[in-house]
């Protein structure tokens, strides 16, 4: 995975558009009107399979054909309209991020302002084997937005991180093993916030009426000391297995991994305690996070929202 590559480009002249919006989203066709003004400026980030993009488009109506196999895109609108397929219209009063049509698409564009990630769908494919344990899964996305108000806020609050935060930390990108993790807990956000065959797969996992008796026991151990500080090294020796074994079986069984699971029951506990307790005495959301283990209050904010579908204000005030 290379180190971060940035550029941009504006023009008024349909074809210059046509040439630089080819490098950043594969075939691109535009069809302008002669006469009428037309104005594009873009810019992108791409750190290997993961790239950033902007695009702000002013002019006439014009069709617009775009080929790009291979790759998953999610846009987020700020303005204006993005027509997509026949009769399709990326519209909505609270801009929530949604995936572009795999491979081919057709539109018609005239003013908007639009974010997108796009990830390459072959590596995506695979960390997604990687976490079920399944060689044999196949990942189809089987809806266009998220799965709920709280999973897009999060894929929102994500993709802000990770454009203004973290890719642009030159010193830490320059970290192969960075990078990888940054690539990784992207497609992490994708797989929960998205509805795919990765989340039924889960689902099914969950639901399943018997565990191993290591998960058994590291699930056991993890929910009785969740408000100690634990690791994976102390809840393997629990569970009576090696970490690896244990990070596998969890991937396998539960479709997550102890760390995730930890946190997971924090954020129930951290929940609860925010349920019962009276702000007129004291209690703040900083002070209740605290006492779960969770030192980065904004952090502590956004997975919370995604787990319980609301500000852990609003739970306290409740």
């Amino acid at each position: 995975m290379t180190t971060v590559v940035r550029s941009s480009f504006a023009t008024q002249d349909p074809d210059e558009a046509v040439e630089a919006l080819s490098q950043i989203y594969g075939d691109v066709q535009i069809r302008s009107t002669p006469g009428q003004d037309f104005t594009v400026s873009a810019s992108w980030t791409t750190l290997g399979p993961l790239s950033t993009r902007r695009i702000r488009w002013d002019g006439a109506l014009a069709p617009v054909r775009v080929d790009n196999p291979g790759w998953i895109k999610i846009g987020q609108l700020h303005d204006g309209r993005l027509l997509l397929g026949t009769g399709r219209a990326e519209v909505r009063a609270d801009r929530q991020p949604f995936l572009f049509p795999r491979q081919f698409f057709e539109g018609l564009w005239d003013t908007f302002d639009v974010t997108s990630v796009v990830l390459e769908a072959a590596p995506v494919q695979d960390y997604a084997r990687e976490l079920l344990d399944d060689n044999r899964f196949q990942l189809n996305f089987t809806g266009s937005t998220p799965l709920t108000r709280a999973a897009a806020a999060y894929w929102a609050d994500t993709m802000a991180d990770l454009q203004h935060q973290v890719l642009a930390n030159e010193e830490a990108m320059s970290f192969p093993l960075i990078r990888t993790q940054v690539f990784r807990s992207t497609v992490a956000a994708l797989l929960h916030c998205f509805p795919s065959t990765f989340l039924d797969h889960t689902s099914d996992s969950r639901t399943r009426p018997e565990l191993p008796a290591a998960v058994r026991r590291a699930v056991s151990f993890i929910e009785e000391h969740r408000q100690e500080s634990i690791g994976v090294i102390a809840i393997a020796a629990a569970a009576r297995v090696s970490p690896h074994s244990l990070v596998a079986a969890f991937r396998r069984h539960l479709g997550t991994t102890p760390t995730d699971y930890l946190r997971t029951t924090r954020l129930d506990g951290a929940h609860a305690d925010l349920l019962e307790a009276d702000p007129t005495t004291g209690t703040t959301v900083r002070s209740v996070a605290h006492r779960w283990g969770f030192p980065d209050l904004r952090r502590f904010t956004v997975d919370y929202r995604l787990q319980h579908g609301e500000d852990p204000s609003s739970t306290l005030h409740r």
